[in-house]
């Protein structure tokens, strides 16, 4: 072969092998860079995986509370509502009944001051009066009692919803407070006309009591025992 043209071949697979060499550094050094990028972009996803879990249980752990919490406060507030029915009942009812001391003899009279729980002046009004009005007069005060502990009952079953609000869904909130008012009115109506001798007014309050107890109970225990899960225990 001429020389020149064997410089020429040469030449040419030289310069081949250079440009293969190239191509092959250039691949690995853009493989290099893309892992490195791969990994880095891995480890970011992994930490932002990370985070995501920890605001997932964070939550998950405070709703968990929040539902312990209604647990608790539930089964409280239909025992306080109850108390303050019972309260009401007494001051509302239709029919009530009373002890009849006009002809109890003395030493049983003493007895049932003694027990009754009242202050010493009330205790003196009673023994002071004449024995045919006894009657009259303590029904009186026994109403202002039994209307300072139904007042009382009422305002803790009030304060007790309001101080754990949310903690209670926002229907079953609504029918406690629904509740919390009739028993109120109620109160309020039984003594303004008792005091005035008022008979609309003590029929407004037999009528708040009656609403109460015909058609708002009913909702809240059934509601109650929806979010206490009661009929999934039940089954077991």
């Amino acid at each position: 072969m001429d020389p020149i043209w064997t410089w020429i071949f040469q030449t040419l697979i030289a310069s081949g092998v250079a440009v293969g060499v190239l191509v092959w550094l250039g691949r690995q050094w853009i493989e290099n860079q893309f892992s490195k990028r791969l990994e880095a972009y891995k480890a970011t996803q992994a930490q932002e995986l990370e985070k995501y879990k920890a605001k997932v249980a964070a939550l998950f752990n405070r709703i968990t509370k929040i539902h312990e919490k209604e647990f608790e406060v539930l089964p409280v507030a239909w025992s306080m509502l109850q108390d303050a029915i019972g309260f009401v009942n007494k001051i509302a009812a239709p029919m009530q009944t009373y002890p009849d001391l006009k002809f109890v003899d003395q030493l049983r009279f003493e007895e049932f001051l003694n027990n009754c729980g009242w202050t010493e002046s009330d205790k003196n009004k009673l023994r002071c009066c004449d024995p045919v009005q006894r009657n009259d007069v303590y029904r009186e005060i026994s109403f202002i009692y039994d209307f300072n502990q139904a007042r009382k009952v009422v305002s803790d079953f009030h304060n007790y919803l309001i101080y754990n609000k949310i903690f209670l869904s926002a229907d079953l909130f609504q029918k406690f407070s629904q509740i919390e008012i009739l028993l109120g009115e109620t109160i309020d109506y039984m003594k303004f006309g008792r005091e005035n001798d008022n008979r609309e007014m003590i029929n407004k309050g037999y009528e708040a009591f009656r609403r109460l107890s015909k058609d708002v109970i009913g909702e809240v225990e059934l509601l109650v025992q929806k979010r206490l899960h009661y009929p999934e225990a039940s089954e077991f």
